[in-house]
């Protein structure tokens, strides 16, 4: 594959690790990372820099399509993934792609992946997908596979500075719900080959602000807690639909609202606080995570905040919501709540 600017190649070949068999365990013939990237993002013009900015929309755009995403094998979809999701990872890297080009065309992705396919209803296109199809269980192993399992986490991994908290806590959720809702698509291959993938995906696009994580235990426990806040996201979120949203209302006392809250809106799905909101102010500013506009305004009456579900014991136990899943979904939202404290004023 090669990506040209121009008529100058900017790109060549993505080279995964070879994998050889010996006793059972996958390993790479060459764990070094492969020099085949320009890294000087410095000698690319201002037209060349806007040229990748366009090609990269246009290959979001066709991913994100609706015709696109119902009609692809699965197998051929998997692949196209994991193609975006290295290149996404790799323009960033580079500095080819903007921090903010960078989060928004992952969040474009993800919202038709795992959030929504229309905007409305809560379920992405793999999961309806998934859900239609005759063979469920064909449709999912035919799509998976240890290349997309690896660039799927490599693209969650690239997080910005702590100064652009808003666009860090949309990747950080959906990444946590996209796993709930879609598991398999994270635990495809063998464990071992995900990790060296990985590994690979980390050591030649590495993250511009570094902080990256390329030790194998590490990738290991990240993936393990990535799919055990999106198993506990996902049960909420099962529970939760089963009740009528306004009979939720009317249990939860008080609403004091920060940045960083998690919200429950029933149809618009979980939704993040954009900004706190003064003691005067009736409306929250939020960012819908399904859908395309992104931001919407809710009148405060009617929010329904996550920590006052947990907070209500009356509510989880009307939901079936036990003790471990409450504490794992309280570590979630203290997380969230840390990020726009660590980006301190004027963080966006």
């Amino acid at each position: 594959m090669i990506l040209c600017v121009n008529r100058r190649p900017i790109l060549t070949r993505y080279r995964r690790p070879i994998l050889t068999r010996g006793s059972g365990v996958d390993r790479p013939s060459d764990p070094r990372p492969k020099q085949s990237i320009q890294s000087d993002a410095s000698k690319l013009s201002l037209n060349e820099r806007r040229r990748i900015t366009e090609l990269t929309q246009t290959l979001t755009n066709r991913l994100t399509s609706l015709d696109f995403l119902a009609g692809r094998p699965p197998s051929i979809l998997g692949r196209d993934i994991e193609v975006i999701a290295i290149l996404l990872r790799l323009g960033y890297s580079k500095g080819w792609l903007l921090p903010e080009d960078y989060f928004e065309f992952s969040r474009q992705v993800f919202a038709k992946l795992f959030h929504s396919l229309d905007g409305r209803a809560p379920e992405g296109s793999l999961q309806a997908r998934c859900r239609l199809d005759a063979h469920p269980d064909d449709f999912a192993a035919a799509l998976c596979s240890s290349g997309l399992s690896a660039a799927i986490h490599a693209w969650a991994l690239a997080v910005p500075r702590a100064s652009q908290w808003a666009l860090s806590a949309q990747m950080a959720f959906s990444t946590w719900l996209g796993a709930g809702r879609v598991p398999w698509v994270w635990k495809g291959g063998d464990p071992a080959a995900v990790i060296l993938r990985t590994q690979n995906i980390v050591r030649q696009a590495p993250s511009p602000h570094g902080g990256d994580i390329s030790d194998a235990s590490a990738i290991e426990r990240s993936r393990t807690t990535i799919l055990r806040r999106g198993q506990a996201l996902h049960e909420l979120e099962t529970a939760l639909n089963l009740k009528d949203i306004d009979e939720i209302r009317g249990e939860i006392e008080g609403r004091s609202l920060v940045a960083g809250d998690l919200l429950w809106q029933g149809q618009r799905s979980y939704c993040l606080v954009a900004r706190t909101p003064t003691s005067e102010e009736q409306d929250v500013e939020v960012y819908c995570l399904q859908d395309p506009k992104g931001t919407a305004q809710f009148r405060l009456q009617y929010v329904v905040p996550v920590s006052a579900v947990l907070e209500s014991h009356t509510l989880a136990s009307d939901i079936g919501l036990d003790e471990r899943r409450r504490q794992e979904l309280f570590a979630l939202l203290g997380e969230l709540r840390l990020l726009p404290t660590a980006a301190g004023p004027g963080g966006v």
